[in-house]
C-alpha cells in the first residue's frame, strides 16, 4: 500500500505528457525515461520490503518445529491463501502496471469471438473499446498470439461475459483469473504433497502464494499461474497413483503455455530415478496422449501458427546473461560484426547452461532433490529475456530445494526478477551500460549464494527430510 501511495504521488507530480502516455483503462508504463524509473522503484522498495518479510516467513515455517503441531494444517493454509489475497489486492490498487499483456489477452479473446484467429498478424479495424484500448498499447496489429487454443477460449469468455463492465472491468477480469489461479496453485501444491512433513508442504504453498513478485505478476493479469494451476493439478492426480491420467493432465497445460509441458519432462526423471520401468511407460504414454490432444485442438489454427508464427519468428536475447555475453564479446570484436558477437555470446551462455542442466540431471537422476532446482536454474540463465512472470516457472523448483544452495539461489532469482520491469519502464534498450548493470544486479547476487557454504539443517530435521 505504501508502495502504491508513494507512486500515486509519483503521478501527480509527473508532467502532463507522462500522465497522457500512461492513461488507459488500465495504466501502463513504457519507456518514460527518468519518470519510469521513479515508478518502478517505488514498486521495486514495495517489493524489496514485502521480499524481507517473506524470506523470514519461511525460514519461521522451516525452522518452527512445532507450529504445525499445534495449528490444524487446513487452518494454517487458509491463513497463507487469505493473506495472499489481501497482498493481491493492495498489488491490484497500485496506480500502474508494468506490462500490457493483458491487453493482448483481450484483443485474442475479442478476435475469437468475432471467428477471427489470434494466430494471424493482420491489422483490424477495432470492434470495440478494449481493442482501440489495445491498439493504443501495442499497435495495429499486436503481436500475434503464443498461447495456446484454451487460454484463446478463455479469453473469449472473458470479454463476453465481462463486456458490460467496460473495457476496464474486461482487463481486470484476467487479473481476478489470474490472482485466483495463484490461489488454487498454493492449494493443490499443499494437496500434493499430502504424506510430507508439514514444514515442507506449508513452506510450497506459502512460498507460492506469498512471493511478492509472483502476487505482483498476477496482479498483473499474466497468465503463467493459470498453466501451473494445471501442472499442479495433474502433480495432484499422479501423486494419488493416477499416474496416467496426471502426466495427460499436466502436458495439457500447453494449452494455455507450451512451457507447462517442462514439468511432464521432470516428472519422467523422476519416474526414472524412483519408480520403475513401468512407471516410466505410464508417465511418457500420458505425456504423448495430452500433446496429441493439444496438437488436435490446435489444427484449427495450423495456418496462423505454421505460416505466420514460426515463419516470422527471430531470436532476440534482452537483458540476460545471453545479452550480456553479447554486449561484453561486440567490446572486444572489431566495429560491424555485432551478428558474430552476437552468436559468440548467446552460444558460450547456452553451453555453460547445458553444462548446469547436465549437472543437474545428474543430481536428480541420483535422488537429489536439489538437482531439480539446478535443472531450473540453467533454464533461467538460458532464457533469452526472462520476463518476471516466468518466475513462476521455476519458483515450485526452488521450494522444493529450499535446504539446498540451488534452491536458495533459484528463488533469490525470482525475487530480483522484477528488476527486469525497469528496461521497459524507463529507457527501453537505450543506454547499454546503464541496462548493463541493472542486468548484473538481477543476477549476479542470487548467483553469489552458490559460492556460500553448504545449508545445514538441525539433526531432527535433517532426519525427517532424509526419511521423505
Amino acid at each position: 500500500m505504501l508502495g502504491g501511495m508513494v507512486a500515486t504521488s509519483v503521478l501527480a507530480r509527473a508532467p502532463q505528457s507522462v500522465r497522457n502516455a500512461v492513461a488507459a483503462p488500465v495504466p501502463v508504463v513504457t519507456w518514460q525515461g527518468d519518470w519510469g524509473l521513479l515508478l518502478w522503484t517505488a514498486l521495486g522498495v514495495a517489493i524489496t520490503g514485502a521480499s524481507v518479510a517473506y524470506v523470514f516467513l519461511l525460514r519461521e515455517l522451516w525452522y518452527a518445529g512445532g507450529a504445525g503441531a499445534e495449528t490444524p494444517p487446513g487452518r494454517s493454509l487458509a491463513a497463507v491463501l487469505m493473506t495472499s489475497g489481501l497482498a493481491a489486492l493492495c498489488a491490484v490498487a497500485f496506480p500502474v502496471i508494468f506490462s500490457s499483456d493483458i491487453y493482448a489477452y483481450g484483443w485474442y479473446g475479442d478476435l475469437a469471438l468475432h471467428g477471427l484467429s489470434p494466430y494471424v498478424h493482420q491489422a483490424i479495424t477495432p470492434f470495440d473499446d478494449l481493442m482501440r484500448a489495445t491498439t493504443a498499447q501495442w499497435g495495429n496489429p499486436p503481436p500475434m498470439s503464443v498461447y495456446g487454443p484454451l487460454f484463446t477460449w478463455i479469453s473469449a469468455l472473458i470479454v463476453r461475459v465481462a463486456a458490460p463492465l467496460g473495457a476496464a472491468g474486461q482487463l481486470d477480469a484476467f487479473r481476478a483469473l489470474a490472482i485466483l489461479s495463484l490461489l488454487l496453485c498454493a492449494a493443490l501444491a499443499f494437496k500434493a504433497t499430502e504424506g510430507w512433513e508439514l514444514r515442507r508442504r506449508l513452506v510450497l504453498a506459502a512460498g507460492i502464494a506469498l512471493n511478492p513478485v509472483a502476487i505482483w505478476t498476477c496482479a498483473e493479469g499474466h497468465n503463467d499461474a493459470l498453466m501451473l494451476a494445471i501442472v499442479f493439478a495433474g502433480m495432484w492426480l499422479a501423486r494419488r497413483r493416477h499416474v496416467l491420467t496426471g502426466t495427460c493432465a499436466i502436458a495439457l497445460s500447453v494449452l494455455v503455455k507450451a512451457t507447462g509441458i517442462a514439468a511432464a519432462g521432470l516428472l519422467l526423471v523422476d519416474a526414472a530415478t524412483h519408480r520403475g520401468a513401468a512407471a516410466v511407460r505410464r508417465v511418457a504414454l500420458g505425456a504423448a496422449i495430452g500433446l496429441g490432444v493439444a496438437i488436435v485442438s490446435m489444427l484449427p489454427f495450423d495456418h496462423g501458427v505454421v505460416g505466420m508464427l514460426v515463419r516470422h519468428a527471430h531470436y532476440a536475447p534482452t537483458f540476460s546473461p545471453q545479452w550480456m555475453a553479447w554486449q561484453v564479446v561486440t567490446q572486444l570484436l572489431p566495429a560491424g560484426a555485432e551478428p558474430m558477437a552476437m552468436a559468440i555470446g548467446c552460444t558460450l551462455v547456452v553451453l555453460a547452461a547445458g553444462a548446469i542442466a547436465l549437472r543437474g540431471l545428474r543430481m536428480a537422476r541420483a535422488g537429489e532433490r536439489s538437482g531439480y532446482a539446478v535443472i531450473a536454474l540453467a533454464a533461467w540463465l538460458v532464457f533469452p529475456n526472462a520476463y518476471p512472470w516466468y518466475g513462476l516457472w521455476i519458483l515450485p523448483t526452488a521450494l522444493l530445494a529450499i535446504d539446498s544452495r540451488a534452491g536458495l539461489a533459484v528463488l533469490a532469482l525470482t525475487l530480483t526478477s522484477a528488476i527486469r520491469y525497469v528496461f521497459d519502464a524507463a529507457y527501453g534498450s537505450g543506454h547499454v551500460a546503464y541496462n548493463f548493470v541493472a542486468a548484473m544486479l538481477q543476477y549476479a547476487p542470487p548467483l553469489l549464494l552458490l559460492l556460500g557454504p553448504p545449508v545445514t539443517l538441525p539433526a531432527p530435521l535433517r532426519s525427517a527430510v532424509e526419511r521423505e
